[in-house]
């Protein structure tokens, strides 16, 4: 078994993208349920309840809003994330290039 784990950052980056497409899609089908539904597609009894499935709705898809919202704040979080890895790894290796350079003029 390997010690660690390790991360590239092209993966990272397809998983930010991946996690957007799929919140993208579900906010496009939430979208669509909220197209108002036609009253003379009741008739003329059932236009009332047209309009209290609207706003049922509309009552009901805010969950799925906050849970779009939430999922796209998990695609910033992985940018995030990728861009402290990135930083991380260009501050160590000034370092160890540093280390290098002072241990060449000792020598």
């Amino acid at each position: 078994m390997a010690d660690g784990y390790q991360i590239t950052h092209a993966s990272l980056e397809k998983h930010e993208s991946d996690i957007r497409e799929v919140m993208s899609q579900v906010k496009g089908a939430i979208d669509t349920v909220r197209d108002p539904i036609d009253f003379q597609a009741f008739g003329i009894i059932g236009q009332s309840w047209a309009g209290y499935l609207n706003l049922w709705i509309d009552a009901h898809t805010s969950c799925v809003d906050a849970a779009v919202e939430a999922g796209n704040q998990t695609a910033d979080n992985v940018k995030s994330m990728n861009e402290n890895y990135k930083n991380n790894e260009d501050t160590v290796a000034k370092g160890f290039t540093a280390i290098q350079a002072d241990q060449a003029k000792a020598v």
